[in-house]
């Protein structure tokens, strides 16, 4: 995590100290969220940047996503995509 973090532009204070508080880059994730972090993962491509940092996840390719993947309940997972971003945001564009 703490090399996509440093990749996404976040302060070299936070990629140190998701380095040193994370003795493992393995974590438990409960079976019901795997579609929707495996959905997270698939966009780490797609965010959008502007001068002032990290805008947020690129909407048409979560909406092109969906469509190719078959996603059933869109809007349910557009809400927990929508907890995960801005968590991500907070994060990355932390200026700590």
């Amino acid at each position: 995590m703490a090399d996509d973090l440093a990749v996404m532009g976040a302060s070299s204070d936070i990629v140190v100290a998701v380095q040193d508080s994370s003795p493992s880059r393995d974590f438990e994730v409960h079976e019901e969220n795997w579609p929707v972090v495996a959905m997270f993962m698939r966009l780490q491509t797609q965010w959008l940047t502007s001068m002032g940092g990290v805008v947020g996840l690129n909407y048409q390719s979560i909406e092109f996503l969906f469509k190719i993947e078959g996603v059933e309940n869109q809007r349910e997972m557009l809400a927990d995509l929508q907890v995960m971003e801005v968590t991500a945001l907070q994060i990355i564009n932390s200026k700590d």
